[in-house]
């Protein structure tokens, strides 16, 4: 069974429009085109969709500890459309909307120095997992992880991070370990230059 995990940031700031976010990420990261880029053709409800709610049931939002859930909207209709395996800047912020999401990877020469930064990280802290991939999500969507339990994180605007395959084997200090990267740290201030105060995240999905 495949395992993927995404570290990176986000924001929930709406005032930062698709061609100001893709402009950033396009000049920081280098982007030579997106990958398997998609759009949602509606609100992406995905949080809703694993933890069983349905948000016509139940006006408002319910919030425990442990669970947030949302009214999302309608529930139907989101079934990804698929934008091309190279798509440019411009295309992918006039498919960008107020009422789904885009997705895509980032196409770019720093995969090799991300895995080499990478590669410094202790292997009993890393394990498997193997960061050396670029994503870029616009529009509203959820983060949450679904590895050992379900885990809300947050409903974002925009997100960036960098993805890969496995499972890091030492959990907190991982993750410490991973932000720590000189790398990422240079990553981090360069987007926030650009984009504001933007808020780490970190979720695994089998």
């Amino acid at each position: 069974m495949s395992q993927q995990g995404y570290l990176g940031w986000y924001s929930t700031d709406r005032r930062r429009t698709p061609a100001e976010i893709v402009a950033a990420v396009s000049r920081i990261t280098t982007v030579e085109s997106f990958a398997w880029a998609y759009r949602t053709n509606g609100p992406d409800n995905s949080w809703n969709e694993a933890v069983g709610f349905d948000p016509a049931e139940v006006p408002g939002a319910l919030i425990t500890d442990s669970v947030v859930i949302y009214s999302a909207g309608d529930s139907g209709g989101t079934e990804p459309t698929s934008l091309g395996d190279d798509v440019s800047a411009e295309e992918f912020i006039r498919a960008c909307g107020e009422d789904h999401c885009v997705y895509a990877d980032i196409k770019s020469s720093m995969y090799r120095d991300i895995d080499a930064d990478h590669q410094s990280i202790p292997e009993g802290l890393r394990g498997d997992f193997r960061a050396d991939c670029l994503a870029l999500r616009v529009g509203w969507h959820d983060l949450f992880e679904s590895h050992d339990e379900l885990r809300f994180i947050a409903r974002a605007w925009f997100s960036i991070s960098i993805w890969g395959h496995g499972v890091p084997q030492g959990g907190d200090d991982y993750t410490r370990a991973f932000y720590e990267l000189p790398f990422v740290q240079r990553m981090q201030r360069s987007l926030e230059a650009d984009l504001g105060s933007l808020s780490r995240y970190r979720l695994w999905h089998v």
